[in-house]
Protein backbone atom coordinates (compact mmCIF):
# COMPACT_ATOMS: atom_id res chain seq x y z
CA UNK A 1 0.00 0.00 0.00
CA UNK A 2 1.41 3.74 -0.95
CA UNK A 3 1.45 6.23 2.07
CA UNK A 4 0.10 9.39 0.81
CA UNK A 5 0.46 12.63 2.53
CA UNK A 6 -2.66 14.32 3.26
CA UNK A 7 -2.11 18.28 2.43
CA UNK A 8 -2.95 20.59 5.41
CA UNK A 9 -5.85 22.22 2.77
CA UNK A 10 -7.94 20.45 0.37
CA UNK A 11 -5.22 20.92 -2.17
CA UNK A 12 -7.01 22.21 -5.38
CA UNK A 13 -5.72 25.02 -7.03
CA UNK A 14 -7.68 26.75 -9.86
CA UNK A 15 -5.53 26.84 -12.88
CA UNK A 16 -6.40 27.69 -16.77
CA UNK A 17 -6.28 25.29 -19.13
CA UNK A 18 -5.43 26.27 -23.10
CA UNK A 19 -5.44 24.16 -25.76
CA UNK A 20 -4.13 24.71 -29.23
CA UNK A 21 -5.55 22.71 -32.17
CA UNK A 22 -2.89 23.40 -35.04
CA UNK A 23 -2.94 21.34 -38.70
CA UNK A 24 -0.48 20.73 -40.57
CA UNK A 25 -2.04 21.75 -43.56
CA UNK A 26 -1.26 25.08 -44.88
CA UNK A 27 -4.16 27.37 -46.20
CA UNK A 28 -3.67 25.38 -49.40
CA UNK A 29 -4.30 22.21 -48.01
CA UNK A 30 -0.77 21.28 -48.65
CA UNK A 31 0.73 19.42 -45.82
CA UNK A 32 3.33 21.43 -43.86
CA UNK A 33 7.27 19.56 -43.94
CA UNK A 34 8.36 18.15 -40.76
CA UNK A 35 10.97 20.55 -40.45
CA UNK A 36 8.87 23.71 -41.09
CA UNK A 37 6.33 22.32 -38.63
CA UNK A 38 8.42 20.95 -35.47
CA UNK A 39 10.25 24.41 -35.39
CA UNK A 40 7.47 26.16 -35.44
CA UNK A 41 5.96 24.35 -32.52
CA UNK A 42 9.09 24.12 -30.82
CA UNK A 43 9.31 27.73 -30.58
CA UNK A 44 5.82 28.37 -29.58
CA UNK A 45 6.32 25.70 -26.73
CA UNK A 46 9.34 27.54 -25.31
CA UNK A 47 7.89 30.93 -25.65
CA UNK A 48 4.99 29.76 -23.83
CA UNK A 49 7.06 28.24 -21.08
CA UNK A 50 9.48 31.38 -20.85
CA UNK A 51 6.52 34.16 -20.74
CA UNK A 52 4.08 32.12 -18.59
CA UNK A 53 6.21 31.68 -15.57
CA UNK A 54 6.99 28.75 -13.27
CA UNK A 55 3.69 27.39 -12.68
CA UNK A 56 2.61 26.76 -16.70
CA UNK A 57 3.01 23.07 -17.68
CA UNK A 58 3.41 22.40 -21.61
CA UNK A 59 1.95 19.16 -22.95
CA UNK A 60 1.90 18.52 -26.93
CA UNK A 61 -0.09 15.66 -28.85
CA UNK A 62 -0.87 13.93 -32.10
CA UNK A 63 -3.90 13.85 -32.91
CA UNK A 64 -6.25 13.92 -36.42
CA UNK A 65 -8.74 16.54 -36.84
CA UNK A 66 -11.54 15.76 -39.07
CA UNK A 67 -14.13 18.87 -40.42
CA UNK A 68 -16.11 19.13 -43.46
CA UNK A 69 -14.01 21.75 -44.83
CA UNK A 70 -10.37 20.06 -44.28
CA UNK A 71 -11.36 16.67 -44.10
CA UNK A 72 -8.88 14.57 -42.14
CA UNK A 73 -5.97 16.75 -41.25
CA UNK A 74 -3.04 15.55 -39.34
CA UNK A 75 -3.30 17.88 -35.98
CA UNK A 76 -1.06 18.77 -33.00
CA UNK A 77 -2.63 19.96 -29.79
CA UNK A 78 -0.89 21.83 -27.21
CA UNK A 79 -1.70 21.61 -24.13
CA UNK A 80 -1.14 24.04 -21.43
CA UNK A 81 -1.65 24.70 -17.78
CA UNK A 82 -1.00 28.09 -16.23
CA UNK A 83 -1.94 30.40 -13.23
CA UNK A 84 -5.17 31.73 -13.33
CA UNK A 85 -3.74 34.71 -11.12
CA UNK A 86 -2.25 36.53 -14.06
CA UNK A 87 -5.37 35.75 -16.52
CA UNK A 88 -4.91 38.55 -18.50
CA UNK A 89 -1.75 38.31 -19.26
CA UNK A 90 -1.67 34.54 -19.84
CA UNK A 91 -4.64 35.80 -22.52
CA UNK A 92 -2.87 37.84 -24.29
CA UNK A 93 0.34 35.93 -24.41
CA UNK A 94 -1.73 33.21 -25.65
CA UNK A 95 -3.22 34.98 -28.51
CA UNK A 96 0.05 36.72 -29.76
CA UNK A 97 1.73 33.72 -29.51
CA UNK A 98 -1.01 31.46 -31.61
CA UNK A 99 -1.10 34.09 -33.78
CA UNK A 100 2.48 34.03 -34.60
CA UNK A 101 2.36 30.21 -35.25
CA UNK A 102 -0.36 30.59 -37.13
CA UNK A 103 1.42 33.01 -39.36
CA UNK A 104 5.19 31.14 -39.63
CA UNK A 105 2.89 28.31 -40.43
CA UNK A 106 1.08 29.78 -43.43
CA UNK A 107 -2.21 29.08 -42.16
CA UNK A 108 -5.47 31.24 -42.05
CA UNK A 109 -5.60 30.65 -37.90
CA UNK A 110 -5.52 28.24 -35.08
CA UNK A 111 -8.15 27.44 -32.86
CA UNK A 112 -7.13 27.97 -28.97
CA UNK A 113 -9.77 27.26 -26.32
CA UNK A 114 -10.12 28.56 -22.32
CA UNK A 115 -11.11 26.42 -19.61
CA UNK A 116 -11.12 26.61 -16.20
CA UNK A 117 -9.95 24.03 -14.06
CA UNK A 118 -9.23 22.58 -10.01
CA UNK A 119 -5.72 20.61 -10.52
CA UNK A 120 -4.64 18.59 -7.85
CA UNK A 121 -0.78 17.39 -7.67
CA UNK A 122 -0.67 13.90 -6.09
CA UNK A 123 2.68 13.18 -4.33
CA UNK A 124 3.33 10.27 -2.50
CA UNK A 125 4.75 10.75 1.16
CA UNK A 126 8.52 10.89 1.73
CA UNK A 127 10.04 8.17 3.81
Amino acid sequence: MIETKTPAHDGWHERLFYIFFIGRLDRDKKELGRGLFNRVLLRLTRALKSSLGAYTTVRSLEAKGDTLQWGAEPTRLILVIADSAQEKWVDSRVAELGTVAARDLRQDEIWITKHRLNLFAARPSED
